[in-house]
């Protein structure tokens, strides 16, 4: 992440994220807190929280998404890839970029979904993600066209759980590295540049993450 983010981490280990709701029970009775689908979803994945206190605003001219004055972020519209899919839905997307950027040393697939803690009445769709040469974990949205609606996203909600295919245990370490940060982030073409690893050494980006700053 950019360095001015060195105080947070948005995206952490589920375990880690401790939620009263998911606090056992003494009695035998069905719960949320013991649905064995949720709990083995929360033993061994990711989450990436909300790295604003977001005020989103969605008209019949669009949507906005509003940051803390002062802090800025980067909507981009894409509608216009899945032109008739979105008008037999009546609907447009859009995807909010994250700050966080991921760099894994091995192949290994992840689910992106909805986290069951994200309480936005946004629809986030999911898909695999492969960290090893994939590295942006922005978050697309739908919104329906013709409405009014205002929703507010809360500091560190969680908003999407990475669920990794293979039951291994995920090591998370940050760097916070403006220059790093800014190589990765020009390489970022890479589902339609088939020299992706000769751009990235030409970029200067090293094959594992350098040691953090100290």
């Amino acid at each position: 992440m950019e360095e001015e983010f060195s105080n947070i981490q948005p995206l952490i280990n589920t375990n880690k994220d401790k939620k009263l709701c998911m606090k056992p029970t003494d009695n035998l009775q069905r719960s949320f807190a013991s649905c064995y689908a949720n709990v083995e979803a929360q033993k061994n994945s990711l989450t990436l929280r909300s790295w604003f206190e977001f005020f989103i605003e969605i008209n019949p001219e669009g949507i906005s998404f509003n940051p803390p004055s002062g802090r800025e972020t980067q909507v981009t519209g894409h509608t216009d890839q899945a032109k008739d899919f979105c008008d037999r839905g009546n609907f447009e997307i859009v995807k909010l970029t994250s700050p966080v950027m991921v760099r894994c040393k091995e192949y290994s697939k992840f689910i992106m979904a909805p986290s069951p803690f994200t309480m936005i009445d946004l629809y986030m769709p999911s898909g695999y993600i492969v960290f090893d040469y994939q590295f942006a974990t922005n978050i697309f949205f739908y919104y329906p066209r013709n409405t009014n609606r205002k929703i507010k996203i809360d500091f560190m909600q969680p908003l999407a759980q990475f669920y990794p295919t293979e039951d291994r245990r995920i090591k998370l370490k940050y760097i916070y590295d403006d220059a790093l940060y800014s190589k990765v982030n020009k390489a970022r073409g890479i589902y339609v540049n088939n020299h992706w690893m000769r751009k990235q050494r030409k970029l200067g980006i090293q094959p594992y993450w350098p040691k953090a700053k100290t």
